[in-house]
This record gives structure tokens, C-alpha cells and sequence, in this order.
């Protein structure tokens, strides 16, 4: 327990008693000893000590001295674990040694209200900004779901691991934005989607290889039929596909021009039964059969051809001259089928070397596949996007996208108009700079985690709507308001002052007026008491005022 102040001289300092220098120097060592700073009182509320200090009046305080290089802590001493406030003279910034806990959903704001980190409900974590929330990493490690519901700006996804899948309920929409989407092997460019004039055009290599425009399909090269039969939308029975010098167009055969007379370079078309197959012959041949067999003198045209047997190209391709297109017309809801045998169907599409060519294949039997692939009809020209290829991306939505790994050489946008939310699926969200881990978001027991270094070391915890910091924290100009801190709101006591009520011994010369005071402790209560009060005091003791040397000792 410190010095409390006794009464000294109770004996001498009485009405009618004769006060010595000596008792008034006695009752003044007391109070000194009573404000010591070693030896004095604690004021912690115990017994003789004083009523603990709670509370400062005024509404600025300053701590310290201004001692260059000095830092200034403020310590909570509790039962077994205390809290140290620091501020950080060199380093400019406070620093916490314990964990800081926001319990509601109060903000930590920063430059202004729109800006600001929060907990708006259990469990989650708000980050808010007016503008743009920039996430400055080379690496950003998203394990989780992302929820992207406004437009993901992508200008690389690379993932050398596994397969990137896009995975929508809807449609995958492709927007080159006016560029070529470019189909690549290890970088090397082996086919594009290009938009030309509306039209949607397939390249193997730099070379055109599928155009579809509109409802149109313009193959540049030859087109390989692995099956038995050319489906049309349009089927009538008896015509045929007459090529005109640019397309192959269905003709019924009643419709075709009619020669008046056969030249002898005419030819006609025939089935070689001996298993030769379709062959020319030429009018004086188709003569001198006939005229063998005496079967017929005269062929007439036939309006409905049909085939009575599967068409055998017999090794040959279908093809056409000046440039004219090969088109497949099925009637009505009928489809171009591309049957399968011993495999699945299939059709390749060749460069136009037709030394190397891309296949499209159904899916086998064992996977009862019925789905629809519909080509991209609007946008442009585009290029198709397959699980093993390099591609750029531009202004895709993608609803519920599964990303392994995002690698991109410049920055990576996520604008959302809803919440952005990163699910490790229990690991850690890691934050790395060039590959150098210098921080990461850890799941613990339901709380938020942020680490600092490439040994992660906690830095500030996040438990429900609370928040704690185990490192520094630097608080701009909107101050402390923690309630450990209430206790000197109001006070106006400087540096000097306290020193002074702490047993200050240097002294200063000064002339005493009746309007200065001096403390005093009214039973208990400490207070300041004007000069002329003393006066009173000593008056009404016996003390005469003009006793100039009884006034000089009650002065002091």
C-alpha cells in the first residue's frame, strides 16, 4: 500500500497553541509523501488508497512527452491477459498486441462511408466500395464457387492441371467483340471462328474451312460422308441435284431442258453390275447394247428418280466445278444424318491440302446421347472453344463457372452487382505476389483468418460480426473510440500539470494574489481553495492578518 496522509502535530496546531515552522513542515511532508510517484497513493479503489481514477475531464488528451523515438504504450491489465496499445513512434502507425473484435456490424471504414470491411451477417464478410474493389496479386487462388452475376471481363484463363469446364444451363455465349476466336495446340493456331460480314466462318489453319451463313454451311474443301446416306430438309422423290455452276440444286427430272437430238460426245450414266459400279457410257454404247438385248429402242427421262440401293462412291468423292457448292436440302423436319457402323458417326473436315483434317464424332452407343449442339447464330463470326484448347474469352457470362486455376498477365476484373464470393471449400485463400505467398484468408473453427508473410503468421481475426487483431492496426483520422479509452474523455490535465501533483521538486519564483489558489482535500473531496479563503481560515483560528510572520508560516 503507498503513503497515505496522518495528521502531524494534532498536539501544537490547536486554537490558543503556539505553531512551530516545524509542524507546519511536518503536515506539508505528508501530502508530499501521500503523491509520490514510488511511494505515494495507488487510487485502485483498495482500502486507504483512494478512489480509482475513471474518468478524465476534457475533450483532447495528450500522452507523452514528444521524446524523439520514443513509442508510447498503453497497457490493460487484466486478470491473465493483458492488451497493449502501441503507438509506433519511427513507424507511424498503432500496434495492437492482441486480437481486435468487432461484435455488431459497425464498419471499418476507410477515406469514406462508401468504402469499408464488415461482417452484415453471421458468417460473412462484406467488402464495400462506391467504385472498384482492386485485388493487386499476380496469382489469385479462388477453390471455391464464384457467383458472377453481372460480366466477367477474362483477358487469359490458362490451366495447364486439369480441365476447364463451362457448365450452363442456359447458353455459352462466345463474344470475340469484332476479334477471331483462335483454336490453339501448345500456342501453335490450328483453326479459328471468324465473323465476316454476319457470317460465321470455321478456318483450319489461315484457310477457310465451314462457313455458315445464316442458315447456309459452305464447305471449302472436300466433305467426307463415313456414313450411308445425305439427309435434305427438302427430299422430294424424282429429283435430282443438278449443279447450275454454283450450287447443286434438287431438279426433278421432268423439269430438266430437253435435247432434241443426242451428239455422238453425249454420254449417259450406267450401273456396272459386274461390280464396277457407276459408270459413264457413252450414246453409242448405250445403242449397241440396247440394240443387242433388243430390250428398248428409245430411254425416257424419269421425273422421280429414286435410288434402289445404297449410293457406293466406291473409294470417290462427291464434287463439283467452277467453285459450286455441295448442298444437302432434307424436306421438311428431316435432318442430314451421319450414320454410325461399326463406330459412331462421324464427319472430317479437311485442309485444304486434304492432308490433315479435324473430325466431329458422336458420342458412343454406351452413352445413349440424344442432346443438341446448336451453333452461336448471333455475334459474328466465332470460333469454337473445346476442352483441350487455348482461347481467349471476351465479356462472357458465365453463370456457375467452375475455374480450377486463373493465370492471367494483366489484370483480372470482377465486377459483380451482388456479393463476390471466394469458397476454398475448407482450405485456405492464398494471396500471393509472383508466386511469393504474402498472406492468406483461413477458415478456423467459423472464424475469418487473415495472415501476413510467407510463414503466415495471424494478423487479424474475424469471429462472426467481431474482429481482432493479433499485429498492428493504423488508425487514420477518425481516432480511438474503444471503452478501455472512455476513461479520459473530458479530462484537460497536461503533462506538467500531473507532474506537479506527482511530486515535481523543481520551483519557480511567483508573487501569491488573494485570486490564487491553492489543493486542498475537503473531507475527501479534493478541490481548490482560493488564497482568500486561507485568509479566513487563519482569521477566524486566532491568526491575526497583520501577524506577518504567523501568515508567512501558514503560507509556507
Amino acid at each position: 500500500m503507498g503513503a497515505t496522509y496522518t495528521r502531524q502535530s494534532t498536539s501544537a496546531i490547536v486554537d490558543g497553541g503556539v505553531i512551530e515552522a516545524s509542524d507546519i513542515n511536518a503536515e506539508f511532508n505528508q501530502i508530499l509523501a501521500a503523491f509520490a510517484v514510488t511511494s505515494g497513493h495507488t487510487h485502485d479503489g483498495t482500502t486507504a488508497e483512494g478512489g480509482p481514477i475513471t474518468k478524465l475531464l476534457g475533450n483532447t488528451i495528450t500522452i507523452g512527452d514528444g521524446s524523439a523515438g520514443t513509442d508510447i504504450a498503453i497497457t490493460f491489465d487484466g486478470e491473465s491477459n493483458d492488451g497493449v496499445l502501441t503507438w509506433m513512434e519511427d513507424e507511424d502507425y498503432f500496434q495492437f498486441s492482441d486480437d481486435l473484435l468487432v461484435t455488431t456490424t459497425e464498419k471499418l471504414q476507410f477515406r469514406d462511408t462508401a468504402i469499408y470491411i464488415n461482417s452484415s451477417a453471421d458468417g460473412q464478410l462484406d467488402l464495400v466500395a462506391d467504385t472498384e474493389i482492386q485485388i493487386a496479386a499476380t496469382t489469385i487462388d479462388i477453390n471455391g464457387a464464384v457467383d458472377v452475376s453481372g460480366t466477367l471481363t477474362l483477358d487469359t484463363i490458362t490451366n495447364n492441371a486439369t480441365d476447364i469446364t463451362l457448365d450452363s444451363s442456359g447458353d455459352i455465349i462466345l463474344d470475340a467483340d469484332g476479334a477471331d476466336i483462335f483454336l490453339k495446340d501448345a500456342g501453335t493456331t490450328y483453326g479459328s471462328l471468324t465473323n465476316s460480314s454476319g457470317n460465321l466462318i470455321v478456318k483450319s489453319g489461315t484457310t477457310t474451312a465451314l462457313t455458315f451463313s445464316g442458315a447456309d454451311v459452305t464447305v471449302a474443301g472436300d466433305l467426307t460422308v463415313s456414313g450411308d446416306d445425305i439427309t435434305m430438309g427438302t427430299n422430294t422423290a424424282g429429283h435430282l441435284l443438278i449443279a447450275d455452276g454454283t450450287n447443286f440444286n434438287s431438279v426433278a427430272v421432268g423439269s430438266l431442258s430437253e435435247i432434241s437430238s443426242i451428239a455422238s460426245d453425249d454420254v449417259f450414266l450406267a450401273v456396272d453390275t459386274s461390280g464396277g459400279g457407276l459408270k459413264k457410257v457413252s450414246r453409242s454404247t448405250v445403242v449397241s447394247g440396247l440394240a443387242t438385248s433388243s430390250a428398248i429402242s428409245n430411254v425416257s427421262e424419269d421425273t422421280t428418280p429414286q435410288l434402289g440401293g445404297n449410293l457406293d462412291v466406291n473409294g470417290n468423292d462427291i464434287v463439283t466445278t467452277s467453285n459450286a457448292d455441295i448442298e444437302l436440302a432434307p424436306n421438311g423436319t428431316g435432318k442430314v444424318v451421319i450414320k454410325g457402323n461399326t463406330n459412331q458417326g462421324k464427319i472430317v473436315l479437311n485442309c485444304e491440302a486434304n492432308s490433315h483434317g479435324q473430325t466431329i464424332i458422336a458420342a458412343p452407343h454406351s452413352e445413349s446421347a440424344n442432346n443438341v449442339l446448336t451453333l452461336p447464330s448471333t455475334g459474328g463470326d466465332s470460333r469454337l472453344v473445346s476442352a483441350t484448347s487455348t482461347a481467349t474469352l471476351t465479356n462472357k457470362t458465365l453463370t456457375t463457372p467452375v475455374i480450377a486455376e486463373i493465370d492471367s498477365g494483366s489484370s483480372i476484373t470482377l465486377d459483380a452487382t451482388t456479393d463476390i464470393v471466394l469458397d476454398a471449400g475448407g482450405a485456405d485463400v492464398i494471396l500471393k505476389d509472383d508466386g511469393t505467398t504474402f498472406g492468406s484468408l483461413t477458415n478456423s473453427s467459423g472464424e475469418l483468418v487473415i495472415k501476413s508473410g510467407s510463414t503466415p503468421t495471424t494478423a487479424m481475426t474475424f469471429n462472426g460480426a467481431n474482429v481482432t487483431f493479433a499485429g498492428t492496426v493504423t488508425i487514420g483520422s477518425a481516432g480511438i473510440s474503444e471503452a478501455e479509452l472512455e476513461i479520459l474523455d473530458g479530462a484537460t490535465v497536461t503533462t506538467t500539470e500531473l507532474n506537479i501533483i506527482d511530486g515535481d521538486t523543481s520551483a519557480s519564483s511567483t508573487t501569491l494574489v488573494d485570486a490564487d489558489r491553492i489543493v486542498t482535500n475537503d473531507n475527501g473531496t479534493m478541490k481548490q481553495v482560493a488564497l482568500t479563503d486561507v485568509k479566513t481560515y487563519l482569521s477566524s483560528a486566532g491568526f491575526a492578518t497583520d501577524d506577518p510572520t504567523a501568515l508567512a508560516i501558514a503560507l509556507g
